[in-house]
């Protein structure tokens, strides 16, 4: 492990940095109080040197504030935070790609963006797209690369822990390629894979006990497209046929629905970007 990575990420820096602002700030405010208390005094003095006194004290008071130097010194740490956040911009990338291989994760370096395990990794200034295929999971603002490659992890673990089986996932499909027959949108039987996905949401919500029994906004169990993708990819990891002899297929698309972005592409589970598959419109059938 190189010395870039044995220094703390960039967030972590925030506590410290924050209670050494704290401080300063309360004792700001306590010689503020105590001048503000001198200054009352004021109010209570007739006698000409008994003023004096408290006008000497006062300025005393204000003196000790030191406001100048409580600025410079904010001013010293903003400039220090930033020196280190450009530094870890730098070498983010580079301290991504070495935290996820020292962590056994594959990676496929290209020259605008990185495959680390499933996620396709967008640069873009400070902030990192998080893709998962062909959808956009998350847009993180994150300068230090190990710190990101630690939410990368906590990403791929709420993939991961999401409720899945290969019967209930295929039911839902199902259940939507229905759906979609009823509404009229299939084409001799095959449901672009776009126009699915939403009644794929209503299938899952309407077996959801908690939403039927009151069905309610916060109530409602949120999918997303990055999640369902992810979950496809699941499913066809093991083949893309059930044990009860029934299989998805997959119309692969054409150029022209690519470009109408009518389209999904699953993302790579072996981590390294390749044998990603295009989905244009799915069916079911046996045998």
């Amino acid at each position: 492990m190189t010395s870039n990575q044995g220094q703390l990420p960039l967030r972590e820096m925030t506590p410290t940095t924050y209670h050494g602002l704290r401080k300063a700030v309360i004792n700001l405010t306590k010689a503020f109080r105590k001048a503000t208390t001198q200054l009352e005094k004021l109010k209570r003095t007739t006698n000409m040197n008994e003023t004096l006194l408290v006008l000497d004290r006062t300025i005393a008071a204000l003196r000790a504030i030191g406001l100048e130097d409580a600025i410079q010194g904010f001013d010293s740490k903003r400039t220090t935070l930033v020196q280190k956040r450009d530094q870890a911009l730098k070498s983010r990338r580079e301290d991504l790609v070495r935290s996820a291989k020292d962590a056994g994760w594959r990676v496929r370096r290209l020259k605008r963006y990185d495959f680390v395990g499933c996620f396709q990794v967008n640069y873009r200034h400070q902030k990192v797209i998080l893709r998962i295929g062909s959808e956009t999971l998350k847009t993180l603002d994150e300068v230090d690369g190990v710190s990101l490659f630690s939410r990368l992890q906590a990403e791929l673990q709420a993939l991961d822990t999401s409720p899945f089986s290969r019967s209930s996932f295929l039911g839902s499909i199902k259940g939507a390629m229905t759906l979609a027959r009823t509404q009229g949108v299939d084409r001799n039987g095959k449901v672009p894979i776009r126009k699915l996905f939403p009644l794929v949401v209503l299938v899952r919500q309407s077996q959801d006990q908690r939403f039927l029994k009151r069905p309610a906004v916060r109530s409602f169990v949120d999918y997303s497209s990055a999640q369902f993708v992810y979950d496809l990819a699941r499913f066809g990891r093991n083949g893309w046929r059930t044990d009860q002899g029934e299989r998805l297929c997959n119309q692969p698309p054409n150029m022209g629905s690519i470009a109408k972005g009518t389209t999904v592409t699953l993302p790579s589970l072996k981590g390294d970007g390749s044998g990603r598959i295009q989905i244009g419109a799915v069916w079911v059938k046996k045998g």
